[in-house]
């Protein structure tokens, strides 16, 4: 009986896809290599994965041939994920916790760091965002098989358990209601379903990983967790707050109730927080946040 999941690279490569997708998408070439390149690539990887049905993959492509130009999509990420009031923050924890910067989140902090990594300086986000989880857990995989190469397979082991906590305790739950916010959000403001689609194939592929894990663990290992939790600490619509300053342009605008509270915490943390206070204008052009060098997309390596 093998040790490891099967096909694990191919997982990690589908992992690392779809976290290059969910950056921000600043480069005059991000919509090319979404467009272009992603659905091709997973089409490539289902093949040997099965993921998902070719119908996925077809709306995905369709949703992406629809999107005319670098600035539709940059705007649609905008609206989706950082015009505050973003209707679906892109951190894991929000949806475990009720807010940034929790305890879910110093978890999944904790265990990078636990595997002697840590978020990079000009990563200025938390370490529960989606893109950035999605690495880690690539990460993991390649790891488990370079251990796994080397016959240590007690290294090995160790890295599969901890790919599978995490997901059991905090990629499982918090993707249910990721996906329903960003979907919720593109029905109400006719948004392009691009992002939903990935939500979506992100969450069926780390569904189907948890599962390939626990084959592998004792019969008395826990796939998921409890849901009360994640529908108590939902989300909840914010109301107006106090008149703001964009930091941009300066223009005067409306602050939802929570926003002094979240910039409060993120500070508390040592984190920037001047994208928080950037009209909703100015925040299509400036984004704010200069993520971590992304994956290549694997055919566009080639």
């Amino acid at each position: 009986m093998s040790h490891i999941p099967e096909n694990l690279a191919e997982r990690a490569q589908w992992h690392l896809c779809l976290s290059h997708a969910f950056l921000i998408p600043e480069q005059e070439g991000s919509l090319e290599a979404l467009r272009d390149d992603l659905p091709a690539d997973l089409e490539e990887l289902n093949a040997t994965l099965e993921l998902c049905d070719a119908a996925s993959l077809a709306r995905l492509k369709l949703t992406l041939e629809g999107i005319t130009d670098h600035q539709q999509l940059l705007l649609t990420y905008s609206r989706l994920f950082l015009a505050p009031p973003a209707p679906a923050i892109p951190n894991l924890g929000f949806y475990l916790d009720g807010a940034l910067m929790g305890s879910s989140c110093q978890q999944i902090e904790d265990l990078y760091a636990s595997c002697g990594l840590e978020r990079q300086k000009d990563f200025h986000d938390a370490s529960d965002h989606i893109a950035l989880y999605l690495q880690f857990i690539a990460w993991l995989y390649a790891k488990i098989l370079e251990h796994e190469e080397e016959q240590a397979h007690d290294e090995a082991q160790k890295h599969l358990l901890n790919a599978y906590g995490t997901l059991r305790n905090h990629a499982l739950p918090a993707l249910e209601r990721f996906v329903e916010q960003i979907e919720k959000a593109q029905r109400e403001l006719a948004l392009p379903s691009v992002f939903g689609e990935l939500a979506r194939l992100a969450q069926a592929a780390l569904r189907q990983d948890a599962a390939a894990i626990h084959s592998l663990l004792p019969d008395d290992a826990p796939l998921t967790v409890q849901q009360e939790h994640i529908e108590e600490m939902a989300p909840q619509a914010t109301t107006e707050g106090e008149m703001s300053h964009c930091n941009l342009c300066g223009t005067a605008f409306i602050a939802e109730a929570g926003l002094q509270q979240m910039i409060d915490t993120l500070q508390q943390q040592g984190l920037t927080t001047d994208h928080m206070l950037v009209c909703a204008d100015c925040r299509a052009s400036e984004m704010g946040m200069k993520p971590m060098k992304p994956p290549e997309i694997k055919k566009a390596a080639q």
